[in-house]
């Protein structure tokens, strides 16, 4: 992909200001937040070996935790019991480090995939830069946490899925590949992880199936690479869960979850020697695990008082209470406060524009009726509604506690969706919706982040940002 200096120039201004928001104040708090509780916890196990459970696959926390072991500590002395515990040593800052780097090059793969999209490079630095003054995403990759990474290489595949696409040569190759592993790392950060893949199979069946001449050729070369993405996947799948067992060989807290047969491979746990138990193979517990995984998914009824329903979240009815802290001692001095409270211009305004163009796609599809777009921005317009649906719908099948950071990926799609309704404008009328858009994205960022980054407010100013009720 050849880069005009503009676009080079683009670049380095989103990564400036994203290293920025996503770095200031790293390591504040110094305490356990939110579900550092268990994705701490769950990393500081592969120090000691102890088997855990998580609803999760495991590779998103092999990852973190084999970062932290370059710190050169060996041992972690943190509890993790409960939210703003103190953290013992250093290592959290490790535990925290890749989440943040991956918050912060979200927005440069979102600027380049609007790119591939063939967005104009204003609107594309738009997105951009929503990405970074979105809220409750830097919230998210500021603590120890599977979601940004899992952004990163969603986005990520589907931008070198694009590049192979319009390339040509080993680099169309190339890009095909690097495609299908960040493709399945995304998957293996957490199940949901799969909307990416599927976007990519729909996009190269409806290319193929659309496809007038040679038709049969097209639809082989289409089956030929969904074997490529699924044969990369599982393999990637399984080898986390091989490196997973293999750090894990100890009596844990994640016994209870598992048979006895499971429990009988675990050095120190009752079963392990009991002679009439057979112990499990390495295929074996491989099946059991996700077996298990998909049970807590599909069953989990535990209730929180900041979970919320599928349909609340683009208007962000119910944020997230994540951290509370008073440095001083003093309950007379201003609280610190840390929300996972997104932009409201941004999931407004995206949610907005996103129904509107749903509604049109879908009511242009059902009729048939030529469409006032041309077909490239058709195109543009199915890949951002269908991947928008793809990332929302599939948690209304859902019945486990959820929570507004679910609609992440969705929300990405929304920016897109900004993107393309700005991009039908004229140049004169585009440029001052813009500025209006960036401008008013960037206030409400400001006025929003002291319960980003968890700086001191006095009861005050937390009410005059607490716009409705269900927010406190």
């Amino acid at each position: 992909m050849k880069f005009h200096h503009k676009s080079k120039n683009c670049l380095l201004i989103l990564f400036a200001l994203s290293a920025l928001t996503h770095f200031a104040y790293f390591g504040y708090p110094a305490q356990t937040v939110f579900d550092e509780v268990y994705f701490g916890r769950f990393a500081s196990d592969y120090i000691t070996g102890d088997y855990y459970f998580d609803q999760h696959p495991p590779l998103g926390k092999l990852i973190i935790s084999g970062f932290g072991h370059l710190s050169g500590i060996s041992s972690d002395g943190t509890d993790y019991s409960k939210i703003g515990d103190a953290y013992s040593n250093k290592l959290y800052l490790w535990y925290r480090f890749l989440p943040t780097l991956a918050g912060t090059l979200l927005p440069l793969v979102v600027f380049l995939l609007t790119l591939r999209l063939k967005f104009s490079r204003g609107v594309s630095f738009l997105a951009g830069l929503l990405i970074v003054f979105e809220n409750s995403l830097l919230v998210q990759s500021r603590m120890i946490s599977l979601d940004s990474m899992l952004l990163l290489f969603g986005f990520s595949s589907l931008w070198l899925y694009l590049s192979h696409r319009q390339s040509r040569g080993r680099l169309k190759i190339a890009y095909l590949v690097a495609s299908a592993i960040t493709a399945a790392l995304a998957f293996n950060m957490k199940w949901t992880g799969l909307s990416f893949l599927g976007l990519i199979l729909l996009t190269e069946l409806w290319t193929a199936a659309t496809t007038i001449v040679g038709i049969r050729r097209a639809l082989k070369g289409a089956f030929l690479k969904a074997a490529l993405y699924l044969s990369v996947g599982l393999a990637i799948y399984a080898a986390g869960f091989a490196i997973h067992f293999a750090l894990l060989p100890h009596s844990g807290q994640g016994d209870a979850f598992m048979t006895p047969s499971f429990q009988k491979t675990l050095a120190g746990n009752q079963y392990a020697g009991d002679s009439n138990i057979k112990p499990l193979g390495l295929f074996g517990k491989f099946l059991e695990l996700n077996k298990e995984m998909y049970e807590a998914n599909a069953t989990m009824n535990a209730t929180h008082p900041y979970s919320s329903k599928w349909y609340t979240w683009p208007t962000m009815a119910r944020p997230i209470y994540y951290w509370e802290g008073n440095n001083s001692g003093d309950p007379s001095t201003p609280h610190s406060y840390i929300y996972y409270l997104g932009n409201p211009v941004i999931y407004w305004s995206g949610g907005a524009v996103t129904l509107g163009l749903i509604l049109y796609w879908l009511w242009m599809t059902a009729s048939r009726r030529s469409s006032a777009f041309s077909d490239d921005d058709w195109r543009r317009l199915s890949f951002i509604v269908v991947g928008f649906l793809a990332n929302f719908l599939p948690f209304v099948l859902i019945g486990r506690v959820m929570f507004l950071y679910h609609y992440e990926a969705a929300l990405a799609f929304s920016v897109f969706a900004i993107a393309f309704f700005l991009d039908s404008f004229g140049p004169k009328i585009k440029k001052v919706a813009i500025v209006v858009i960036i401008s008013s994205a960037f206030a409400a960022f400001l006025y929003f982040s002291p319960l980003t980054y968890g700086t001191p407010l006095s009861d005050l100013a937390l009410n005059q940002r607490m716009w409705f009720s269900n927010w406190r």
